[in-house]
């Protein structure tokens, strides 16, 4: 049984302006996030994920624009917040209080000339919150995260390895306990061990704390062990969704299939992996059909002129595709020797660390 949605996403929209016309970001986004789940969104470089991550904290930079409706419902049961229509000194508040987010890179998070405990200190003050308490908080996040808090919070940015770096900002964002945490690719710059490692410390903190998590990354093998739902965005578009195990296991959409076929894995032949041919579609072009189909095994000519919209898969109940023709992906888009292996051993290389 699903919780109480905590964060309902309705028709969002993000744009740029350009000479040449508008760059279109986020299309027509509609999702549920729901209390105390791992949410992940999976999409190659400039899927436009990361922009929607921004915006349900209303975090995109000008003159970028988020338009539609993203509706925070707090936990604690008190009045839903339209977050796109906040102030800038109710953003503040919102910010950290009710929403945090971790950005990619941790090293450019922060000030190389402060120490992380003054990063958490002023973190605290900026917020009028309790020093001396929410230090406390702090330093058991830190040991929570399996650092010592002795050492990370009198240290300089520079004087802790990438992986440290990553888990201190993680403690960061969630000293103020924040209802929603989005992670936009947190672990990016660390090496496959410690990609590993983080991951499963995010699963520990999510259930000690009580936290949601919005995860952002390109690696869907990553998500596997993580998530307890996927959202597959393609084009700036959401394209699939559903729980990861059925993601993983049953793949409807085509481009989610080959990413899948594209995904490194010890348990088959690197001749069975096959990247995806041809380009994604240009933000600014019009196209008109699915964003797919120039790409797509599949497509024929009601896919060049139709949007197809998400719908439900047969005989599932929450996985949902943009696909005419879902029915015979599996057919068309051929998966490694066993069709969640790509995913499934990828995350099983970290367990044993």
């Amino acid at each position: 049984m699903k919780s109480e949605p905590i964060a309902e996403v309705e028709n969002l929209n993000v744009a740029f302006p350009m000479d040449r016309g508008e760059s279109r970001v986020v299309r027509d986004a509609d999702i549920d996030i729901y209390q105390d789940e791992i949410l992940g969104v999976v999409g190659e470089s400039g899927s436009g994920k990361s922009m929607f991550a921004a915006s349900l904290l209303d975090g995109v930079v000008e003159p970028g624009v988020s338009r539609g409706e993203i509706t925070f419902n707090p936990p604690d049961g008190g009045d839903p917040i339209s977050v796109l229509d906040l102030t800038e000194e109710e953003l503040r508040r919102f910010r950290w209080d009710r929403v945090a987010m971790v950005f990619q890179g941790a090293m450019s998070s922060f000030n190389p000339v402060k120490t992380i405990g003054a990063h958490f200190k002023e973190t605290l003050q900026d917020h009028n919150k309790n020093v001396e308490e929410g230090l406390e908080r702090g330093r058991q996040l830190l040991e929570d995260l399996y650092l010592d808090p002795d050492r990370v919070m009198d240290s300089y940015p520079h004087e802790l390895s990438g992986g440290m770096k990553q888990r201190g900002l993680i403690a960061l964002s969630l000293l103020l306990d924040p209802d929603l945490l989005i992670l936009d690719e947190p672990t990016a710059a660390l090496d496959l061990l410690m990609q590993r490692s983080i991951i499963s410390l995010l699963r520990e903190v999510q259930t000690n704390y009580d936290a949601t998590f919005v995860m952002i990354t390109h690696d869907l093998a990553l998500l596997s062990k993580l998530a307890d739902r996927m959202v597959i965005m393609y084009a700036f578009q959401f394209i699939e969704m559903g729980e990861t195990d059925e993601i993983i296991w049953n793949a409807s959409h085509p481009y989610t299939r080959a990413l899948l076929a594209s995904t490194p894995s010890l348990a088959s032949d690197i001749d069975e992996m096959k990247p995806i041919p041809g380009d994604k579609p240009d933000p600014v072009e019009q196209f008109h059909g699915c964003s797919y189909s120039s790409r797509c095994p599949l497509a024929d000519e009601r896919c060049r002129e139709e949007e197809p919209p998400l719908r439900a898969v047969e005989g599932s109940t929450t996985q949902q595709t943009a696909c005419f023709h879902y029915e015979d992906a599996a057919e068309a888009i051929h998966l490694p020797s066993s069709p969640q292996e790509a995913a499934e051993s990828a995350a099983a290389d970290g367990e044993g660390q």
